[in-house]
């Protein structure tokens, strides 16, 4: 089934608003399935996310330029001198010529297209298109004109998705219609298929993709969980993996969408994104850089002595002497340097760097910024020298049953079992900065076994529920390194307030294939020590105590945040003025003083609003709702985001400084008429005379996102009322074809509160009308606040559909009242209402 559209409205019996909202695919994830069981024993190496080999890296950008148009952007390709960009932002289709050396549009082809598409590339002088909606055409597009010269049917069909060449060949992205089951093509330019390579077992869902005939490897966008880039080998029938990146920008919500490559940079954009970035692949002659700060953490002890610890990096190409420098900043001022030569460091390798002069003393409730960079004459990428971490000086319990020293290494038979130590925080609320587990590495008894990969394992956090372990609070997908000794850490800033909390080191997949769980020489704490075997928690103790240990932190003297965000809500009327308001809150033991509430607005990426108010005081454990300056909002129809958020220098814990909402604009309309002139007869036909007193909307999704568009027509409502029935009648013009099931769905929110009720309250739901080749019937489910769904039954409601001229009709009477699946409305009532058209097939 292919959902073609949703459509939000909120229906006021005399007057209401309506508006479009976005809807999703479904989101594509893997999940393998792992049998429990126990073996506490040899440890082993762990199987990595999805089948993936290689651990997710971070790219470097070295530039950007502005990306033209609005919102849309899908295809990238490179000719050599110009970069440019395939839009579906309006049909027809369009695609900017872009100059990299001034980031301006100089040129804007108008195609013949008017479907869907996603690739873009350059191949023999022309531009070549990949459509998608229709049924997969590749298109080859004249550069000049925009002209279609010619195009064929490709081997992918409607699962076309990226595009790119290797200077002779064209290659084809397909999803073979699935997660999990995509195929690259090789074509010629006629269409003709010269080889294939499976990619199910390592992309996702394809997207943009780009061919480096420097290395022969193809880069394809994955629009899968981690929105990731990937590296592949597809010199053979199955893609390998090389490498997996992180790209720039917001790739969970702005869609990774267009890549090319210049054959020097990979060129990337996303499909909400407002840039292009420019993204370095090759490693430069001299490139030195900072990869992290071991030592402070964020959190330091008052008073005490602190080693300044980082990791850097040699990424060039040749072997460098280069200066590390540490310093030390408090409310912008210089407190601490020192430095550190290294001396003919090789390519590719990484030095662990410890300086000799000792910070002393930070002071309690101090913030701290400490920043470690390299200083190398001719460095080739200065953007990557420099790592920073705050840090905040309060105290910190250290939780730990081991004796700090690894004898032994642990492992479940199965995947999917889970270690665990339970603690006990001295306070509430207790904050847990971090969590650290010992893996099995290079110098450790038994080292190497089974070998010498490390594979990703998830650290996580749970609450306490009736003496054991109850639900995950925190999970963390992280991998442990070869430098002894391997505490591997996670950072979870979990709020306790009452009871235990166990952080576990959870099994991914089953042995030899997985980490060793480090252990000490002997058990002390058989209490403490966890197990989550075939999915039951127990006690459970191996030969000695786990070594799993949390830092703890109580309250600070400052901790100030957003408590809720009271206006805008999630409807605005347009045109009508509105202060937007917050409940911001002070968890912190001192009473707060002079900071500062912000409120950011923004419509489409860019900011509409802005403004600051000021909290002269706040006492500990208090709250206070703040006002800001009247705001409009603009034409209906657009989606704001809203943030709030609080500033403070003296505040240590920045993850509840700020909060998010969405507010949709609406405008009031007379939609409902009362009484209708004339009574329709349900029989599907929308026939002119029947519906003349009722307005018409075009209620088309034009903004879903990944593809699912549709244009504006797909689909229109008309709607009236009179003292008995709200009636419905949906013009589907997208659907040409009648098959079983085909349907419209309308779910009322009775009293409009924005939420339906909750679990044993029925009154609220969603009627649904199905074509079927046998009768229409109409059927009520209802819906609750959990996302669960009552057991949906048949109602007696008018109701029929049809297929005259050449797309399907349908129509539903309403009646008012108090039984569940009716409409509990009087006249100026507001209710909401949430339509959609499905076409089955």
């Amino acid at each position: 089934m292919r959902k073609l559209f949703v459509y939000t409205a909120t229906a006021v019996l005399l007057l209401a608003w309506f508006g479009v909202s976005r809807a999703d695919l479904s989101t594509k994830t893997l999940t393998p399935s792992r049998l429990a069981g126990s073996n506490p024993g040899p440890p082993g190496a762990l199987v990595d996310h999805g089948r993936r080999p290689a651990f997710l890296q971070v790219f470097e950008v070295v530039d950007s330029v502005p990306a033209p148009g609005a919102s849309a952007r899908m295809g990238l390709a490179w000719d050599g001198t110009y970069l440019w960009l395939a839009s579906n932002e309006q049909t027809p289709i369009l695609i900017y010529k872009i100059d990299i050396s001034t980031g301006q549009a100089v040129d804007t082809l108008v195609t013949s297209i008017n479907d869907y598409i996603l690739g873009l590339t350059y191949l023999n002088g022309s531009l070549w298109l990949q459509e998608w909606w229709s049924q997969g055409a590749t298109y080859q597009i004249d550069p000049v004109s925009g002209a279609t010269i010619s195009s064929f049917i490709s081997p992918a069909g409607t699962g076309s998705r990226g595009l790119t060449n290797d200077g002779t060949y064209l290659w084809i992205a397909g999803t073979g219609g699935g997660v999990n089951m995509g195929t690259l093509y090789q074509v010629d330019t006629l269409g003709a298929t010269q080889r294939s390579v499976s990619i199910s077992s390592v992309i996702n869902w394809p997207m943009g993709m780009t061919y480096n005939q420097n290395t022969g490897y193809m880069w394809l966008n994955d629009d899968d969980v981690n929105n990731d880039v990937n590296e592949l080998d597809v010199s053979g029938g199955s893609a390998v993996l090389v490498s997996e990146h992180t790209p720039p920008g917001n790739p969970g919500s702005e869609i990774p969408e267009g890549l090319t490559n210049d054959g020097s940079f990979l060129w990337y954009t996303a499909y909400y994104a407002n840039w292009i970035w420019k993204i370095n692949t090759t490693p430069f002659d001299h490139d030195v850089r900072t990869e992290t700060i071991h030592a402070p953490s964020t959190i330091v002890t008052p008073g005490a002595p602190v080693t300044i610890k980082a990791r850097v990096r040699n990424s060039g190409q040749n072997p460098e002497s280069f200066t590390v420098w540490a310093e030390i900043e408090s409310l912008s001022v210089q407190i601490y340097q020192d430095s550190v030569d290294i001396v003919s460091l090789a390519n590719g390798d990484t030095a662990h760097v410890s300086f000799t002069t000792i910070w002393d003393a930070p002071v309690e409730g101090n913030t701290y910024l400490v920043r470690v960079y390299t200083d190398l004459a001719g460095d080739m990428l200065p953007a990557n020298d420099t790592a920073e971490v705050v840090t905040f000086a309060t105290f910190t319990e250290k939780m730990c049953i081991d004796d700090g020293t690894m004898v032994n290494a642990h492992a479940w038979w199965d995947g999917g079992n889970i270690w665990a130590v339970r603690y006990t925080p001295s306070e509430y609320p207790a904050y847990i900065d971090s969590v650290q587990v010992y893996i099995l590495s290079g110098g450790d008894p038994y080292y190497p076994w089974p070998d010498a990969t490390h594979q990703p394992f998830v650290i996580e956090v749970w609450d306490e529920a009736g003496g054991q372990p109850g639900s995950v609070l925190f999970g963390d997908t992280v991998l442990a390194d070869d430098v002894p000794p391997s505490w591997v850490m996670a950072y979870p800033d979990v709020e306790i307030t009452s009871g235990d909390f166990w952080p576990t080191h959870n099994q991914l997949d089953d042995n030899p294939t997985c980490e060793g769980m480090g252990v000490d020489a002997s058990v002390n704490y058989a209490s403490q020590n966890w197990g989550r075997i075939g999915g039951i928690w127990q006690q459970y103790s191996p030969v000695g105590d786990l070594m799993i240990c949390a830092y703890v932190r109580y309250r600070g003297l400052y901790d100030v945040g957003p408590v809720s965000i009271d206006s805008p809500g999630r409807i605005v009327e347009s045109g009508i003025s509105l202060n937007p308001m917050a409940t911001v809150g002070n968890q912190g033991r001192l009473t707060a003083y002079g900071f500062q509430v912000a409120c950011r607005i923004d419509s489409a990426g860019q900011q509409v609003y802005l403004d600051t108010v000021t909290v002269n005081s706040l006492d500990s454990d208090s709250i206070a709702q703040v006002t800001f300056s009247s705001w409009t909002p603009g034409p209906p129809l657009n989606d704001y985001d809203v943030t709030m958020y609080t500033t403070f220098t003296s505040d240590p814990r920045f993850s509840n400084d700020t909060l998010y909402s969405i507010a949709s604009s609406f405008q009031l309309m007379p939609i409902l008429y009362s009484p209708p002139g004339v009574t329709p007869t349900f029989d599907g036909l929308i026939e002119p005379g029947e519906w003349a007193d009722a307005n018409a909307y075009d209620i088309s999704d034009v903004f879903q996102k990944k593809g699912e568009i549709n244009f504006p027509g797909s689909a229109i409502l008309y709607v009236m009322n009179d003292v008995n029935h709200v009636y419905f009648a949906i013009d589907a013009q997208f659907d040409s074809t009648r098959t079983d099931f085909d349907r419209i769905g309308i779910a009322f929110d009775d009293n409009r509160d924005d939420t339906y009720p909750a679990p044993g309250d029925d009154s609220e739901g969603l009627l649904t009308l199905y074509y079927t080749s046998l009768l229409d019937f109409v059927s009520y489910t209802s819906l609750h606040s959990d996302g669960s769904q009552g057991s949906p039954y048949g109602v007696n409601f008018q109701a029929g559909t049809a297929l005259p001229a050449g797309h399907e009709q349908y129509e539903l009477a309403v009646p008012f009242g108090s039984l569940d699946e009716r409409l509990d409305a009087s006249p100026l009532d507001t209710v909401g209402l949430h339509i959609f058209v499905a076409d089955s097939t």
